[in-house]
C-alpha cells in the first residue's frame, strides 16, 4: 500500500522542483506528506504506521537529491561545463592563439588559450598571455570579467586611478563598460586566468 503514496510523492516533487521553489515548497509539503491528495490520517492507519512516514520521507529526499543533481548537470551542460567527469589540462597542453588585441604601440599582441568555452562566442574561462612590457591602450569590454594573475606582475587600472601592482596569485574584477588599461610591468611575460559569463570583446576608447 506504500507504493501509491510514493508515486504521488514523485509527481509532486517533479512539479515543485520545476517551479524553482525547492526549499520553501519542500518545507511546506513535507508537513502534509508533499501532496494535498494524500491524507496523513490514512497513512497512520496502515499496519506499519511507524515505518511508512520514515520510508516516505527517505524516498522523498532521495528523489529531491536526484532532481537537484539533474538540474545542475543540465545547467552546466548548457554553459559548456561538464560535471560528470574530471577535467585535467596540463600547462603543456594549452594551445595559445593570437587574439588580435595589440598594445598601445602596436608591437605586441595578446594570446589566449581556452580552459572551457570560447571567448569569442560566449561564456568561457581562458588563459591570457601578455608579453613583458606590454602597455595597453584605454579600452572597455561589454561584459564583466574576473581575472587572476598566474605569472608575472600586472596592473589593471581604471582611467584616473592609481595602478596597483598585481603579482602572481592576485585577483581583479573588471566591470563591463568601464574604461581601463591593463599592463604587464614585470621583466617576464604575464599570464592571467579570466572567467566571464559572456563573450570577451575589446572596445578601444577614442578621445
Amino acid at each position: 500500500m506504500i507504493f501509491p503514496y510514493l508515486t504521488k510523492s514523485i509527481i509532486c516533487l517533479v512539479d515543485f522542483v520545476g517551479t524553482g521553489k525547492r526549499q520553501k515548497t519542500f518545507s511546506h509539503r513535507a508537513k502534509v506528506f508533499c501532496c494535498k491528495n494524500i491524507n496523513p490520517q490514512t497513512l497512520l492507519k496502515e499496519k506499519n504506521m511507524k515505518l511508512i512516514p520514515i520510508t516516505y520521507l527517505a524516498t522523498t529526499l532521495t528523489v529531491l537529491g536526484f532532481a537537484g543533481i539533474a538540474m545542475a548537470d543540465d545547467d552546466n551542460y548548457r554553459s559548456g561545463k561538464n560535471t560528470t567527469a574530471n577535467v585535467n589540462l596540463p600547462v603543456t597542453e594549452l594551445k595559445f592563439t593570437d587574439t588580435g588585441v595589440v598594445s598601445k604601440n602596436g608591437m605586441d599582441s595578446l594570446q589566449a588559450a581556452p580552459a572551457f568555452g570560447n571567448l569569442a562566442t560566449g561564456e568561457h574561462a581562458s588563459f591570457v598571455k601578455m608579453p613583458t612590457g606590454y602597455i595597453g591602450a584605454v579600452h572597455t569590454h561589454t561584459y564583466d570579467y574576473y581575472g587572476v594573475v598566474i605569472s608575472g606582475v600586472a596592473t589593471n587600472a581604471s582611467v584616473g586611478e592609481k595602478a596597483i601592482p598585481l603579482p602572481p596569485g592576485s585577483y581583479w574584477f573588471q566591470p563591463g563598460g568601464k574604461p581601463h588599461v591593463t599592463n604587464c610591468i614585470s621583466s617576464t611575460e604575464c599570464i592571467f586566468f579570466i572567467s566571464q559569463k559572456a563573450m570577451f570583446d575589446y572596445v578601444p576608447v577614442t578621445r
